[in-house]
């Protein structure tokens, strides 16, 4: 979608959004897909998806996310605040599973970190749960950072007083969460 509108002059598209929503793709298989070759990440074991979809709630609302994020940017504030978070299998494609986020900010790389620790979890490669990794604000003890190509912003989300009467996306009563420029 493409439009244009009028905004207030203390906008900002980034500062004044309260919340983003990614998506990122998986495709679980043991055959690469040739259409989702440049769109997801491959993993060939099958995942536990409601199993890693309960551990995943571990993480909504206010938290530490020092040990999703590379080492150079835990000197900022790493507090984040989740109020999404889920791994489903899409419906049409069985195979492609869909890793969705949202919450008020993401740190440095912390999505990709995020589903590579959970792939790395569900292949026993880390034997720490969810809460007792983000406990340790240790970024060794996380799996790898996933590869780029499966992340995708799908939503900003903008205060009401904003959205109304533009194509912006609203949330009511989201937590206020500022950050300074």
């Amino acid at each position: 979608m493409r439009s244009l509108f009028a905004t207030r002059d203390d906008f900002h598209p980034r500062f004044s959004c309260l919340a983003r929503e990614y998506e990122y793709l998986i495709w679980n298989s043991e055959v690469r897909s040739v259409l989702y070759a440049d769109r997801s990440l491959w993993v060939r074991q099958p995942l536990p998806v409601p199993e890693i979809h309960q551990a995943l709630q571990a993480l909504c609302g206010e938290h530490d996310f020092a040990s999703f994020t590379r080492a150079e940017y835990r000197e900022e504030n790493t507090m984040r605040y989740l109020d999404k978070i889920a791994l489903v299998r899409d419906d049409r494609e069985g195979e492609l599973l869909r890793f969705q986020i949202r919450g008020n900010a993401f740190l440095h790389n912390m999505i990709r970190i995020l589903v590579g620790t959970v792939v790395a979890m569900a292949q026993n490669k880390i034997p720490v749960d969810m809460e007792r990794l983000l406990q340790s604000a240790d970024r060794n003890v996380a799996g790898p950072t996933a590869r780029p190509h499966g992340l995708c912003l799908l939503q900003a989300y903008y205060p009401p007083a904003l959205a109304t009467g533009t194509p912006l996306a609203a949330l009511e009563n989201y937590p206020v969460f500022r950050r300074g420029r």
